[in-house]
């Protein structure tokens, strides 16, 4: 499940192309493995065979891809993380695994703002809808400025997982050359 890839093309490859390649073979296998039947122990089985790199980049990655598309993704996603206590904490985990307090706060912000407006803390418990956001104000403005704060601070993020992986690239790659 490690990224493959010769040496000059990874000392090519922009941020963000880094951050992807070494995102997509664990994706690819994660996909593969899933199923219908026994689909939380298939996950759990599939990230425990990760090790502490890949953890922490597959469960931000699959965060930020949903998050990072629109505000009304953003606060679905959030919430549904957060009802996954194991899932959050995973990836604020992976935010200090990689170096970056500013995103691990806007999180701890998030969080906060959840807790304030007293979502569920379960998925037993989950009735989140996008919609929630058109039929309460407050909550609507909270959420547009944690989402311009994601959306903002995200590159810098992206910089700091690449960096991780140029400085530690055994973790997350093996060279063709």
């Amino acid at each position: 499940m490690i990224a493959q890839m010769n040496k000059q093309e990874f000392d090519s490859l922009c941020d963000i192309a880094l951050f992807n390649a070494c995102f997509k073979p664990l994706i690819l296998e994660y996909k593969n493995r899933m199923t219908k039947d026994n689909h939380s122990i298939v996950q759990e089985l599939f990230y425990n065979e990760l090790n502490t790199g890949q953890k922490s980049l597959f469960v931000f990655h699959v965060y930020y891809d949903h998050a990072i598309e629109s505000t009304e993704e953003f606060y679905w996603w959030s919430a549904y993380y957060l009802a996954q206590p194991k899932i959050w904490s995973a990836i604020k985990r992976a935010l200090t695994y990689f170096g970056d307090e500013h995103m691990y706060q806007l999180l701890t912000d998030t969080e906060f703002m959840f807790n304030k407006h007293n979502y569920p803390s379960t998925l037993a418990q989950f009735t989140v809808t996008r919609e929630n956001l058109r039929n309460n104000e407050e909550l609507a403005v909270a959420i547009n400025s944690l989402y311009d704060s994601f959306n903002n601070r995200a590159p810098q993020t992206v910089k700091y997982i690449s960096d991780f992986i140029r400085n530690n690239h055994t973790i997350f790659v093996k060279f063709k050359d």
